[in-house]
């Protein structure tokens, strides 16, 4: 079973469109949250989140974010099964504030592997040899 999982995983991960795509898109999201927003400590941003409205990522509390919902918008597919989790099952009783690194860490690992995966795909069904397709 691991031998048959490794070629492909091995293809995906070694997709050059992949990986610039996961670059570019790390860079805007980390643009997009630092450019954004303000940074507040873990002392200045109280642990209960009931009276709070806005969107924080990794400790950026953020007004306008439209860089952002663009990026959201995209990332959708595979950020939203990773922040069900993430909500629901593996911090429901956390600090926002913690819970604001670990949506942040969901949100880069899920849109790398979606973007590692568009890029392959793309690859596969446009640049692959003649005699394959």
């Amino acid at each position: 079973m691991a031998k048959s999982i490794r070629a492909p995983l091995k293809q995906i991960l070694t997709s050059k469109l992949g990986l610039v795509l996961c670059v570019a898109h790390t860079c805007l999201f980390v643009y997009a949250v630092i450019s954004e927003g303000r940074f507040f400590s873990a002392r200045e941003f109280p642990c209960y989140d009931r009276e709070f409205s806005g969107l924080i990522i990794a400790g950026y509390v953020l007004a306008e974010k439209h860089l952002l919902d663009v990026l959201f918008l995209l990332d959708l597919p595979l950020l939203a099964p990773g922040a069900l989790l993430l909500n629901y099952a593996v911090a429901p009783y956390v600090c926002l504030y913690t819970k604001s690194w670990l949506l942040a860490a969901v949100w880069l690992l899920s849109g790398a592997l979606q973007w590692l995966l568009v890029g392959w795909l793309i690859e596969w069904l446009f640049w692959r040899p003649r005699w394959l397709k």
